[in-house]
């Protein structure tokens, strides 16, 4: 039972850690789309 609570937890932080990119692809989209709204 121990082990499936270790693979659960690092299952977890995969997971986090994939979300936290498409986060991070999100923001970079938004600040192009907002740098081009500033010079128009």
């Amino acid at each position: 039972m121990r082990i499936a609570a270790l693979e659960q937890r690092e299952a977890e932080k995969i997971w986090i850690y994939q979300k936290r990119q498409e986060l991070e692809q999100v923001q970079n989209r938004l600040q192009v789309i907002l740098s081009k709204c500033a010079i128009v």
